[in-house]
């Protein structure tokens, strides 16, 4: 039998410990130690589809919203939940506005916490609470809004975690929102159907930071009308136009979102330029409209 459907077996279906587990699985190894053994055991597992929770089943790059009406398109991104300086009376003031628009859509674009690690850019010492309770915090501050979620993606702060330990916290993270079915770990392309309208919509947590590499992505999708991003923690809205193939001019908007900091001790030693807490919203009816 192959060690590693053993592995599985043994670990996924049997339920034994680690330390079971590696002796279990000792005979195929002769020449390795135990502790080796687990070692290359636990590595292959976490590589294996099983270690992880079930995906949900459909469409996991385009999601479609319909409206009778017309839409207002939110971008939450860049909370850094947990960061020294994250502005959470003003995030929450933002979650309130939202939450009494009826006309409300909501597009979750990344770094919701900041989530430093050893090794990270951010300073873990500087952290008001451990990852997991930033976790908890997003989804306590978003519940009041997760209907009104149409499309979920995680940044480079929850990327490090998937990829030291194979944990996906944006997974987590829409588990407790209960929009699994609005999730992908990198992107999106979002339909929105209004009353007189559809838009087809491009979304990430990066799309640029220098008004030359927005343009440049906002050219690499001209089916849409608007991508969309966050990240560079300051808001901006560029527009572009261009030549079809039809010979019709099209206007794509590249839009940046903004982040939910006061203290940009990283930011302000990079150079980068000053956050911005003035997120810009679309609104999507007999044409689209970005609104700062």
């Amino acid at each position: 039998m192959d060690w590693k459907t053993e592995a599985e077996r043994l670990k996924f279906d049997e339920g034994v410990s680690w330390t079971e587990l590696a002796k279990r699985m000792a005979p195929f190894f002769p020449e390795l130690s135990e502790t080796h053994v687990l070692e290359k055991v636990r590595r292959a597992l976490r590589r294996s589809e099983r270690y992880h929770a079930e995906k949900p089943k459909g469409n996991k790059d385009h999601f479609i919203c319909a409206s009778n009406d017309d839409v207002h398109l939110y971008i939450v991104s860049d909370a850094h939940c947990g960061a020294h300086g994250f502005a959470r009376r003003d995030f929450e003031r933002y979650v309130g506005r939202i939450a009494a628009d009826e006309k409300a859509a909501v597009i979750a674009l990344g770094d919701l916490t900041d989530n430093a690690t050893q090794g990270s850019k951010g300073c873990v010492f500087s952290q008001r609470m451990m990852p997991q309770k930033q976790i908890e915090m997003v989804i306590e501050m978003l519940t009041p809004i997760k209907d009104k979620i149409i499309f979920f993606c995680i940044g480079n702060h929850e990327e490090r975690t998937f990829r030291q330990t194979g944990s996906d916290p944006g997974y987590t993270m829409c588990l407790g929102l209960d929009c699994l079915d609005r999730y992908n770990y990198v992107h999106g392309f979002i339909t929105i159907k209004t009353g007189t309208k559809t838009y087809k919509l491009y979304a990430t947590h990066n799309i640029g930071r220098s008004e030359s590499k927005l343009k440049t992505m906002a050219r690499s999708h001209p089916d849409c009308d608007a991508v969309i991003g966050g990240h560079i923690h300051t808001a901006k809205v560029v527009p572009v136009a261009q030549q079809l193939h039809s010979g019709k001019i099209k206007t794509t908007y590249a839009v940046t979102g903004c982040a939910w900091l006061k203290d940009e001790s990283y930011s302000i030693s990079a150079a980068y330029e000053p956050v911005s807490m003035e997120p810009p919203v679309i609104y999507l009816g007999d044409k689209l409209r970005v609104i700062q």
